[in-house]
């Protein structure tokens, strides 16, 4: 073999060892092999529980209660080409509860599920608390008629303490359809048992809506239970929310004067400049203009300044709403307040307002000054510095 045939012989076996060893070339995983990756399953999984054909009425209800959820530190999002944790994400809650949400909704729509209010409680103590669980309730809440009835049972299923209890309450307060409050209302009225009663009563308490006003003043005028009677009467007028205003100015027209108190002391806790002239107006013209004066008086809040201080200032205003005003505001106190009396003392010219306003600027100027610890009792000194 000359010289130049053992060398190509050599470049050729070289080559063939190379070929032999090199590496396989890189390919591109498809989509079904993208599909199968442990991030992915994980999602995929929890969506696929949602299957009705797979899971049906009762045994669909358990099967979710028992059925562990992905860990919301482990879930991953994408985010544009990358991938984040869902606590980090801007938007990590509508995309890490999407796939729980649509696993229970396949259980809700079984209507051997829907009777089952064990089962159905037993779901929702399963997940993971907060946010997950309160847009799952709200979406069986807001659901057809016979999801709300589910709603409203597994509410009154659910203890009191528990951490379930009260991420329920939580979706009630800012989420519940007029409807569910209206039912609510009836239900606590017509409790029998003391402690259904009160969680009932206290769930009415929290939940937003003008719903809710009007069916306490609704029932509160229809009962003949003392009992219950009371019950939405303190409920009324201690709710302090904005939106039962137009309820109560309703109920300010009434006959029943225990009911048009309830609402005027409504009016005055929730406080501001539509509560304050509600309550100027009916005590100037209402049917029981005392108790809307009295009420107007004892506003406390810090809303209120601004139109308490129009009314006492307001010459062409009733004494008694003006005298409320000014007692109202003695007890805010404030530079605001002092300052507003004293440049309107020089200018008024009733004297009975005059009074009142000169005692509300003492009571004020009291009140800032700062106590000498030596002036106290012993029991107040030792509770100041101790």
């Amino acid at each position: 073999m000359s010289f130049l045939n053992r060398k190509v012989w050599l470049v050729c076996a070289v080559a063939a060892l190379l070929v032999a060893c090199w590496p396989a070339p890189f390919v591109r995983r498809s989509r079904s092999d993208r599909r199968s990756s442990p991030s992915a399953i994980g999602r995929e999984g929890v969506a696929g529980h949602g299957s009705s054909a797979a899971l049906q009425g009762r045994d669909a209800c358990h099967a979710f209660a028992r059925a562990p959820g992905p860990s919301p530190r482990s879930r991953s999002v994408r985010n544009g080409g990358g991938s984040a944790d869902a606590d980090e994400s801007p938007w990590s809650h509508a995309h890490a509860s999407a796939p729980a949400a649509e696993a229970t909704d396949a259980a809700w729509r079984s209507a051997a599920c829907l009777s089952d209010t064990d089962a159905l409680l037993a779901l929702f103590e399963a997940m993971p608390a907060g946010h997950a669980r309160r847009e799952s309730f709200r979406r069986l809440l807001h659901g057809s008629e016979s999801e709300m009835a589910a709603a409203l049972a597994v509410f009154l299923s659910a203890g009191p303490e528990t951490e379930t209890y009260g991420d329920l309450v939580a979706t009630l307060k800012h989420g519940c359809p007029p409807e569910a409050a209206r039912r609510l209302v009836a239900w606590a009225a017509a409790a029998q048992d003391g402690d259904v009663r009160n969680s009932l009563l206290r769930a009415v308490h929290e939940i937003a809506g003008p719903a809710v006003a009007n069916a306490l003043v609704r029932t509160a005028a229809e009962t003949d239970n003392a009992a219950t009677r009371q019950d939405m009467l303190l409920l009324l007028a201690s709710r302090r929310a904005a939106a039962d205003l137009p309820a109560l100015a309703d109920a300010f027209q009434s006959d029943d004067p225990e009911l048009a108190n309830a609402a005027a002391w409504g009016a005055a806790m929730i406080g501001g400049t539509q509560a304050c002239a509600m309550l100027a107006e009916a005590a100037e013209a209402g049917r029981h203009p005392a108790l809307f004066a009295a009420a107007l008086g004892e506003t406390r809040s810090p809303f209120s300044p601004s139109a308490l201080l129009t009314l006492a200032t307001d010459k062409t205003r009733s004494p008694p709403v003006r005298l409320a005003a000014v007692r109202a505001l003695s007890a805010l106190g404030g530079d605001r307040v002092r300052l507003s009396f004293s440049s309107a003392l020089s200018r008024e010219t009733d004297g009975q307002i005059a009074e009142a306003m000169r005692a509300a600027l003492a009571h004020i100027h009291e009140q800032s000054e700062p106590k000498d610890p030596g002036e106290l009792s012993p029991d107040a000194r030792d509770e100041i510095w101790h």
